[in-house]
This record gives C-alpha cells, sequence and structure tokens, in this order.
C-alpha cells in the first residue's frame, strides 16, 4: 500500500521530516521515517553525516541501490573550468530538476554539502513540482496542458572522466503518469 503524498510549499519547508545519519544506518525506525518522508513529502533532511567524500555510498546503499549516471554513481559538483554544466560553475542556480535528460531518472537524488560557501549564497532551495503543477493546471490550464503534451528535447554533453557523452531525451516538461 502507498502513502498519500503531500503537497507543500513555504509554509512546511521548517517542518522537514529530519534523521540522523547514524540512525539511519543503524536504525530500523529512523530508516522508516526517512523512508515515508521521502514517499509522502518527497524530501527529507539528514543530520550528523560526517563531512568527508563517499559518505553518501553507505547512506544510499541502506537505502537501495545506486544509479549510474554518466557522472558516475556520485559526483562532485564544484565549479570547473571548461563547465559542460550550470552546476559546475560558481553562477546561481534557479529552481531545475537534475537530469532530465535521462529516460530512467533516479527516484532518490541525495544532496551531501561537505563545504559550505563561506559568503553570500550557496543556498539549498527545494521546492514540490507537484505543488507547482497542480497549481499551473488549476489557475492556468491551458499553460499546463501545454507542458504536459508539447515533446522538448533534454540534452546533456560532456566529458566526465575522460570519457564523452551525448544524452538525450525527449518528452514533455510535465510528464502525467495513466
Amino acid at each position: 500500500m502507498r502513502l498519500r503524498q503531500q503537497l507543500w510549499g513555504r509554509e512546511l519547508q521548517d517542518k522537514f521530516p529530519r534523521v540522523s545519519f547514524p540512525e539511519v544506518l543503524h536504525d530500523d525506525h529512523a530508516l522508516l521515517i526517512f523512508l515515508e518522508s521521502m514517499e509522502v513529502m518527497g524530501v527529507a533532511l539528514v543530520s550528523k553525516v560526517p563531512c568527508k567524500k563517499d559518505q553518501i555510498y553507505s547512506f544510499a546503499k541502506r537505502i537501495g541501490r545506486l544509479k549510474s549516471t554518466s557522472y558516475g554513481e556520485t559526483f562532485n559538483v564544484q565549479t570547473k573550468m571548461d563547465p559542460n554544466n550550470l552546476a559546475f560553475t560558481d553562477d546561481c542556480l534557479d529552481m531545475h530538476t537534475d537530469l532530465p535528460c535521462l529516460a530512467a531518472k533516479p527516484e532518490i537524488q541525495m544532496l551531501h554539502v561537505i563545504k559550505q560557501f563561506p559568503g553570500e549564497g550557496g543556498e539549498t532551495m527545494i521546492s514540490d513540482g507537484f505543488t507547482a503543477a497542480s497549481k499551473l493546471k488549476k489557475n492556468h490550464p491551458e499553460y499546463f496542458d501545454t507542458l504536459a503534451k508539447t515533446l522538448v528535447n533534454f540534452v546533456d554533453v560532456g566529458i566526465e572522466d575522460g570519457v564523452k557523452f551525448h544524452i538525450c531525451w525527449r518528452a514533455p516538461v510535465i510528464e502525467l503518469v495513466n
């Protein structure tokens, strides 16, 4: 039985369920809280993650299997001299969906901030895309229909670890599930 999805907006951003990294790794009840939060709200905050690379592996393996992309099973988001992706620049990232070019998108994406930028900027912003789509459908059904019916190309081209890739997926911006 699936849990009922909860749409959310700004009013709930300070109330996201929080779990601790060590508890999720060793306590089935904490794991259940994390998984239920992901199912219901699509987001969960994890505290007490050691500030070292590759911590995400043990956490992810506790939840399921890792899905490899052109960037590997995990990758570091940092400024590159010749970026193929806005994520690898020091520019502000507006709201977006990661990896829309993949036919089989990762079901959970984890972001582990190891070193927070000390100046202005660098905040992580999250938004409920289902809430946005629901409001768009209610207030502007013609725009919703256009985004749900018009196919667009999502493309990612680059080189990672010396391997060239060119990935393209054609789909509407809003994919409806029957």
